[in-house]
């Protein structure tokens, strides 16, 4: 009987997606939640390494008409095929993957890779300036690493909160999730949204599709529109990677000539001491007016009413009772007012288009909670 092993799957849903590997005669077998979704013939694949300092190794492969790419963390899974009796060419690409993931280990140690890197940053900082290093070092980081920080740090906040379980709520926070998901098409993101059990005004997204709304700011929406809203905007902050880029513009220049080079040692170890200020980072103005535009354009795409996230936006700025509270989403996002009046201007521009309802009752079901301790972290 083959062993299994936990592994990301890309390809058979709208991003990545946990999944179980299962090595066989003839081929990997891909399983989500215990069912058979495709087989990945070893005469197919390519294999390669991924992620920070090359954690997995990705077998990729054409399955009726779709890429589909899975990424497997544990080595064991290469002495199981070996075990199996692989082809030969899977074998050598194993091998080779191996060895190269080893040449780039030891690479990596000595006094002249630091003075190196660091000679290297002082003058690519000179010829082109900081702002292009930092742009550039965020455009070279595969999204597979942006999974890994936000998990890493999705899961860290978790293990001191609780989260709303409430069966009625999830399913209405997840059929929204899962409109907008299909609005949004292919990407590389697994998209993750829960709601966190506190009274305050907010949301956050994390690199890699995790987001979290708490359960203040379910409580102060009027309908499930001005929700899909708040989630809109968020996931655009995702797609447009501007959580990923703050943290990365606060890294030293060495470190993201680093990125440059593929070497993720150092920004592992500066990206693990900064995790938990994702939770609290606020976004530039740019960063806001264009994740509220691109959300704008992606509720219209998912047949949800984009005028939800104006009106939340007006009420929460308006209301005496929220404006006393402080509500930590506005609060955190520069320029209330200006925002509004953009929103309205954006509005103006898009074609109204179709809308089509959401299904849950709003009322009776934003103050359902029934809060608990999770963990892992899984995407919608």
């Amino acid at each position: 009987m083959s062993d299994t092993f936990k592994g990301i799957c890309f390809g058979l849903h709208s991003g990545g997606h946990p999944c179980v590997v299962v090595p066989r005669g003839a081929g990997i077998d891909v399983q989500i939640d215990e069912r058979h979704l495709a087989t990945l013939p070893y005469r197919a694949c390519r294999i390669s390494l991924a992620g920070t300092d090359d954690r997995y190794l990705s077998f990729e492969a054409e399955v009726e008409d779709k890429t589909v790419r899975v990424l497997v963390p544990d080595r064991g899974i290469i002495a199981q095929i070996q075990a199996l009796g692989a082809p030969r060419t899977v074998i050598e690409q194993l091998d080779a993957a191996v060895a190269r993931r080893t040449r780039r280990k030891a690479s990596k140690s000595g006094v002249w890779l630091g003075l190196a890197g660091t000679l290297a940053a002082l003058i690519i900082l000179g010829w082109y300036g900081l702002g292009w290093l930092e742009d550039k070092a965020v455009e070279s980081i595969p999204v597979e690493w942006e999974l890994e920080l936000g998990r890493a740090s999705a899961t860290q906040f978790v293990e001191q909160t609780r989260i709303c379980t409430d069966p009625q709520l999830k399913a209405a926070i997840n059929e929204i999730g899962m409109r907008l998901v299909r609005g949004v098409g292919t990407s590389g993101y697994a998209f993750s949204v829960h709601v966190l059990d506190t009274d305050e005004i907010n949301a956050v997204a994390l690199p890699g599709g995790f987001i979290f709304i708490h359960r203040g700011l379910i409580q102060s929406a009027d309908d499930s529109s001005e929700v899909a809203g708040v989630l809109a905007h968020e996931m655009q902050h995702v797609l447009l990677r501007h959580g990923l880029g703050n943290v990365v513009r606060q890294a030293g220049a060495t470190i993201l000539v680093s990125i440059l080079f593929g070497d993720a040692g150092e920004l592992q170890q500066f990206l693990a001491h900064n995790a938990a200020q994702l939770f609290s980072m606020s976004y530039s103005r740019d960063q806001e007016t264009q994740a509220d535009g691109e959300a704008l354009l992606l509720l219209n795409r998912a047949k949800l009413d984009p005028a939800g996230l104006t009106r939340f936006l007006t009420r929460i700025a308006t209301d005496d009772q929220l404006t006393a509270a402080l509500p930590s989403w506005l609060s955190t996002h520069p320029d209330p007012t200006d925002r509004i009046n953009a929103l309205h201007r954006q509005s103006a521009l898009i074609p109204t288009g179709e809308t089509e309802p959401l299904s849950a009752d709003w009322a009776t079901i934003k103050n359902r909670c029934d809060p608990a301790a999770i963990n892992p972290i899984n995407p919608i």
